[in-house]
């Protein structure tokens, strides 16, 4: 085992003697690679950690014997355990079960839900009673009816353990609405119950009305400024106390200060004590108290930098930073008897630390992933320290002569009805579409009825892609139970698809969508509505929507009712709104200048409210395209243009033939395509369906017999499969189209297609390799078309000023190459290519010079795959840039030249110290640019056995470009490099976008 990273910044030069550093190297050496043996030191108590694996786990301190408690319920999202120490409360990921757990026995002795068939209450906190005769519970329950959910409000109530009924019952009684993981806890005697908001709402447990508020906001003394609690651990404290850090901005020089505060409940108070400039927003510090409360722990969480702070309480002041090798997503507690420290979370391992100097020690490793939420160190007497009266006070109190609420059953949510369900909301008499085909009332009007003008509910009042129906009735079929066969579905889709579809000028913003592309999209219309959205998801699949108000609605409560955890992701805020970036304010954050005129609307109201008016369900678009909507007559000969990322420039033709039959939109096609710069040319043939009179959706595949060299004519066959689905819009015209043909697990790879049909006339398509060096002579330029006239002159082709066709050097129907020179003094620059008496549009690129490449895209991503997942890999291309008339580079007047051949390779980048992910992520072919990923699953050759993954740079290089002026390679000058950045995660575990619309 190597020594840790602070033995060596230990022994740097001028820290300590040679021979010291020695001795402790040494020492470090003999322990051997299981470390020092601390089985019997680290206390007398029991770690209890949730696992993944549907367990809690019980961890003897000093033996370190594992006994495993099975939970009925399934994995814990959050454990939490009685102040007697005698009982673990598990709360399961769907935060609708809980789970009892007997710590004697450690067996699981009852569990619970407040859910019931079609109601879903959401557990967002909870607190145990101190006598352990109640639980306190927020909840927010999401009602599934037959084609909605509906989102009721939230409740506060108690649920007796006895008799295992809810008792008591009352709408959410504060400001500050609830959320998941919020804290909540009973006072020592149980008559109080404090709720941890943006303020401490306190309230009688008798009658849970709120009896008092305490403003954490408000400042902590006179001067010192507003106050926000983060990181606490009660694992340590006395009952009715909490010990956490704190920020604080004093309110002259509105500088943020992190502290230790200690908050009384009882009095309502907090001792606090300043330790220094609050970090960062992106250090991470969580806290732990010592079992002395003498001292407390923080451990401090940045990008490649880790640290344990050792905090003296009793003399307010850091006594000790020490840096460490760590991981992302750690959290510390300390064992029993105060002499050691666990750091643990996000994996399988707890790592051992001495206390005084944190010294590493050694890795317990765990067979299973430890939950969040769910790591508790119990000592073994009854009691944590002075809480050692609790369990005494608690049997000494009166039995609650509270009468339960009869009017709740005892397994039935406790979430009030609104007057008016959203399904009762009056629609406005002239939205909605009535539906006409048999077939979707047939397979629909039994969740979605009809109303008197053949309305369907929420289908009626909804426009959207092809692809977006599809989702919808995949959905349907899934989690609804919707008994479907194909065929009928695709009549469905195919009705909503044309009826209640987009106009063209709605679905090309969108168009990246369908297409698949991996873009960096950003949408202008509202910043906070793309915050909201892009959370989970791309804003194409936003924009591809038209709704009512009332259906947008519906969407955020779908959402809410699938995805519980969204309103903490997205849709909520926990507080006020930050005054700059739209999101959550902390409470120490100084308050925007008119507080009064700010915008305190939850996120997702917010976004209902542009999405009405921005993509509503009616638009002068639609009503003008559907008027003339018909099935397109596309059948014909079509010429191909295209380009591939590592592949250039594609060329051909497709002929479309009508399929026969009833529907008039659908087609077979068959392609012949050649790659401009290997000359390698497939066939394929496909099926192509159009929706809404101008969405092709297509499949092919290649007809002809598969090369040992590979689908792409390079070996990377089993990079791009032959299947490959087609996005094309076709113009109004019927003359042209474009969009996307892509395959590859990920749908990473792709061609840009752009269709224009054959008449009678020439139609030039493009050139295989466009740049064409100024002062040189002899140039060959080869050119793609259709109907290209057999004989031409030199004169009937123009490429511009200082450029001349020196001679005609062959020509074909769809090729023609020719020999041009270019003037030494010619503009750099891209020129268009005309022939005389053809259409389309080519072009040739003048350089005298290439001053620098840039790597295409900036920024890539890839996923490992291979064992269990496929890969997703990424295509990088160099691209030539000359400087512009001002002689700069990275300036505005830079002449785009065209991609160039470079070679390539792979560079750390360096996110951590001691970052080793160039060895593991995958490697990258030297001529072509193609990244392939590394395996996925986890990797034992790699520290803490993570996955494959990372981030790198890719770096091309384009060896000694010939200098300006110099009409031959020999020229002087140094090699010129590109990189961009790479991202290497993990794959999709769950992939929603597999479509067969086109089948």
């Amino acid at each position: 085992m190597q020594p840790p990273f602070f033995l060596y910044r230990l022994c740097r030069p001028g820290r300590v003697p040679i021979r010291a550093c020695g001795a402790v190297l040494a020492a470090w050496a003999a322990i051997g690679a299981d470390g020092p043996n601390t089985k019997g030191m680290l206390g007398d108590g029991t770690l209890y950690v949730g696992a993944y694996s549907r367990q809690i786990l019980a961890i003897d301190e000093a033996t370190e014997k594992i006994t495993r408690i099975p939970l009925k319920t399934g994995f814990p999202i959050s454990v939490r355990i009685s102040d007697d120490n005698s009982r673990l409360y598990a709360l399961n990921s769907d935060f609708e079960r809980f789970e009892i757990v007997d710590v004697a026995s450690r067996q699981s002795v009852d569990t619970f839900t407040l859910s019931e068939p079609g109601r879903k209450a959401r557990v967002m906190g909870f607190a145990i009673e101190p006598a352990q005769r109640l639980l306190a519970i927020a909840v927010r329950t999401a009602v599934k009816m037959r084609d909605r959910f509906q989102i009721e409000p939230a409740t506060l109530l108690l649920y007796d353990l006895t008799q295992k009924k809810v008792i008591r019952s009352v709408p959410w009684p504060g400001d500050d609405e609830p959320h998941h993981y919020m804290n909540m806890r009973f006072s020592p005697d149980g008559k109080l119950l404090y709720v941890f908001l943006h303020a401490v709402q306190i309230y009688d447990t008798s009658t849970l009305a709120q009896v008092d508020k305490w403003e954490f906001s408000r400042p902590i003394e006179p001067g010192l400024g507003r106050g926000s609690l983060g990181s606490a651990d009660e694992t340590n404290d006395e009952t009715g106390f909490l010990t956490g850090l704190f920020t604080v901005e004093d309110p002259v020089q509105h500088r943020r200060l992190l502290g230790v505060g200690r908050v009384d409940l009882a009095h309502r108070s907090v001792d606090y004590f300043p330790l220094g400039p609050t970090p960062e927003p992106t250090v991470r510090l969580d806290f732990t108290l010592a079992p002395d409360r003498t001292h407390a722990y923080i451990l401090y969480e940045d990008i490649g930098i880790y640290q344990l702070w050792v905090v003296d309480v009793r003399e307010h002041r850091v006594l000790q930073k020490v840096q460490f090798d760590g991981r992302p997503r750690m959290a510390l507690r300390t064992s029993t008897n105060g002499k050691f420290i666990y750091i643990f979370e996000a994996g399988n391992t707890i790592d051992l630390y001495d206390a005084v100097g944190f010294k590493y020690l050694r890795t317990v490793t765990l067979d299973t992933d430890m939950t969040y939420n769910s790591f508790h160190v119990v000592p073994s007497r009854q009691g944590r320290g002075s809480r050692e009266s609790v369990s005494a006070a608690a049997a000494a109190a009166q039995p609650s002569t509270a009468e339960p609420d009869r009017t709740i059953a005892a397994s039935a949510s406790p979430s009030p009805r609104p007057p008016r369900p959203p399904d009762e909301e009056p629609v406005k008499p002239n939205e909605g579409f009535p539906v006409t085909s048999d077939i979707v009332k047939q397979k629909c009007a039994s969740c979605h009825p009809a109303d008197e003008k053949g309305r369907l509910a929420r289908i009626s009042f909804r426009r959207t892609t092809p692809e977006g129906w599809e989702a919808t009735i995949k959905r349907m079929v899934s989690l609804d139970g919707v008994k479907i066969e194909p065929a009928d579905a695709h009549e469905v889709l195919r009705y909503l698809a044309d009826r209640q579809g987009l106009a063209p000028e709605e679905a090309m913003p969108a168009a990246f969508e369908a297409e698949r592309r991996l873009i960096e999209y950003h949408y202008a219309g509202d910043k906070d509505t793309e915050r909201t959205c892009t959370a989970c998801h791309s804003m194409g699949r936003v924009i591809s929507q038209r709704r009512t108000r009332q259906e947008w609605d519906l969407v955020i409560a779908m959402h809410r009712g699938y995805y519980p955890l969204v309103d903490v992701q997205a849709f909520r805020r926990l507080g006020p709104e930050h005054p700059e970036t739209g999101g959550d304010a902390h409470p120490g954050d100084s308050p925007p200048p008119d507080s009064r005129a700010s915008d305190n609307r939850h996120p997702m109201d917010k976004a209902v409210a542009h999405l009405s008016t921005a993509f509503p369900l009616l638009s002068s678009e639609w009503t003008a395209w559907s008027a003339t909507m018909r099935p397109p007559r596309i059948e014909g000969r079509w010429a191909l243009s295209g380009y591939q990322a590592g592949k250039g420039p594609v060329f051909g033709q497709v002929v479309i033939k009508p399929q026969g039959g009833a529907d008039k939109a659908a087609f077979t096609t068959e392609s012949t395509i050649t790659y401009a710069r290997t000359g390698r040319t497939s066939t394929r043939r496909g099926r192509v369906l159009v929706y809404t009179g101008f969405q092709w959706r297509g499949r092919s595949q290649d007809s002809g017999p598969v090369s040992s060299t590979g689908a792409n004519g390079d070996g990377t066959a089993s990079a791009a499969p032959d299947d490959w689905r087609e996005v094309l819009f076709i113009d109004r015209d019927w003359q042209h189209a474009g969009g996307r043909w892509f395959t590859g697990a990920y749908d990473e790879f792709g061609i840009d297609v752009r269709l224009a049909r054959v008449g009678a006339d020439p139609i030039v398509l493009g050139v295989a390799q466009p740049l064409i060096k100024a002062g040189a002579s002899g140039q060959e330029l080869r050119l793609f078309g259709a109907n290209l006239p057999a004989r031409l002159s030199p004169g009937d082709l123009d490429v511009g000023a200082g450029i001349t066709v020196d001679r005609i050097v062959s020509a074909t129907p769809d090729q023609l190459t020719v020999s041009v020179s270019v003037d030494q003094a010619a503009a750099p620059g891209r020129r268009s290519l005309f022939i005389a008496g053809a259409t389309g549009d080519a072009s040739v690129t003048v350089y005298a010079v290439i001053d620098f490449i840039k790597v295409r895209p900036d920024a890539g991503l890839a996923r490992v795959g291979g064992a269990n997942f496929p890969k997703q890999f990424q295509q990088f291309e160099a691209v030539a840039y000359a400087n512009g008339p001002d002689g700069l580079p990275e300036t505005q007047d830079d002449v785009e030249l065209g991609p160039v051949e470079a070679s390539w390779k792979l560079e750390e980048f360096t996110a951590t110290y001691q970052d080793d992910d160039k060895a593991f992520v995958g490697t990258i072919d030297e001529t072509s640019g193609l990244f392939t990923p590394n395996l996925d699953g986890p990797n034992p050759k790699r520290r803490n056995g993570t996955n494959n993954t990372g981030d790198v740079w890719v770096v091309a290089t384009l060896p000694s470009p010939p200098s300006r002026g110099d009409s031959n390679s020999g020229g002087v000058a140094r090699p010129l490099k590109g990189r961009a950045h790479l991202l290497v995660t993990l794959p999709l575990y769950i992939k929603w976008s597999r479509s067969e619309i086109s089948q």
